[in-house]
């Protein structure tokens, strides 16, 4: 049932337990080792590009292009699948990375559209970390 790195799980179904069983961040490690290449639920596949590139990101901070490769997809397949809350987090660990790397004005302009129209709230508070981070960017 499982397959190696080199062939694709062709199983909806055993995806689907790989993000119960395994949760998100193992999930991850399979996409980017190749095992788990779809899902039966598209709206998390931002979630898994940006749990992706964060762990790439600790596993090697001292190489981050991996890692904000995975959050720019992120963003992306955020962006395409109108899920604006994967969006905002993907966006704020971008900016974070970028800010750390010398690199603020980018770090504005993909932090500012994604963050724009949310209000503060405690069921959310990211948008407020990155209401915060970009008064610091500015």
């Amino acid at each position: 049932m499982f397959a190696s790195a080199n062939r694709k799980w062709t199983n909806f179904s055993l995806r689907t337990k790989a993000l119960v069983v395994f949760s998100i961040p193992i999930a991850a490690f399979l996409i980017s080792a190749g095992l788990l290449v779809r899902l039966e639920s598209a709206k998390t596949e931002a979630e898994l590009h940006r749990v992706r590139g964060e762990m790439l990101l600790k596993s090697d901070p001292t190489n981050p292009a991996r890692a904000e490769e995975a959050l720019r997809s992120a963003i992306a397949v955020a962006q395409r699948q109108g899920t604006r809350s994967f969006e905002l987090r993907a966006a704020l660990a971008l900016a974070k990375l970028l800010q750390s790397t010398g690199r603020p004005v980018d770090a504005y302009a993909v932090l500012a559209p994604a963050v724009e129209g949310f209000s503060p709230t405690p069921e959310m508070p990211e948008i407020d970390e990155a209401q915060t981070l970009l008064t610091c960017l500015a």
